[in-house]
């Protein structure tokens, strides 16, 4: 044998060897994370069901104003109470002077030639007609021109025939038209104006007051 041969021998072999021995590296397996990401695909709703909009329709805050309808010449402008004293400002009376007001209306009492002050007749009201005293002083006015009130009046009449009516006979500048049964009296003014005086002669009781324009 040659010496080639004796030194190829043992290489071959050990070559041989390590290819029968050998193992195979095992293959590594990916991890989640390295798992490609697919493109995210937006699913098709299926027929029959429509997608509702996830913003709700705002509604209106603001009501709707009416139109508000102007006040005819004749119609009613304001009505002052004065039974009980409903609408007198109370920290204003004086023994002078009592307003009392309604809607842009008012009716005066003053002392005039009266014995009694005007707080004597706060005083005696209570809870019915309010009392004008005689040669008490009575004012009517408003913001608004007026033509006509209708006054409304105690109909009691004593036992000795005295009566408390609103049949003041001689207004200067208007025309007083009463019912005594009703206890109504009405004034037509001659011309429209903004204020009207009365001297009440004798004594009154007064509910309310009316202002038509």
């Amino acid at each position: 044998m040659k010496k080639t041969n004796l030194v190829l021998f043992p290489v071959l072999a050990a070559l041989l060897l390590a290819g029968c021995t050998g193992t195979r590296k095992p293959r590594k397996k990916k991890s989640s994370s390295e798992v490609p990401v697919s493109s995210s695909v937006t699913p098709t709703p299926t027929s029959g069901v429509t997608p509702t909009s996830q913003t709700p329709t705002p509604t209106s805050q603001t009501p709707t104003p009416t139109s508000m309808t102007p006040v005819p010449v004749g119609d009613l402008i304001a009505t002052v109470t004065l039974t009980g004293c409903a609408d007198l400002d109370k920290s204003g009376v004086t023994d002078e002077q009592g307003v009392f007001s309604k809607g842009g209306a008012t009716v005066t009492v003053t002392k005039g030639q009266c014995a009694q002050s005007v707080n004597d007749a706060v005083n005696a009201t209570k809870t019915y007609e309010f009392r004008v005293y005689a040669k008490m002083d009575l004012t009517f006015s408003c913001g608004l021109d007026f033509s006509k009130l209708v006054i409304k009046y105690s109909t009691y009449k004593t036992d000795s025939g005295t009566t408390y009516y609103f049949d003041y006979d001689s207004i200067e500048g208007a025309t007083n038209v009463h019912d005594d049964t009703k206890g109504e009296a009405t004034v037509t003014l001659n011309s429209k104006s903004k204020t009207l005086s009365v001297n009440c002669y004798h004594q009154t009781r007064i509910a309310s007051v009316a202002f038509y324009a």
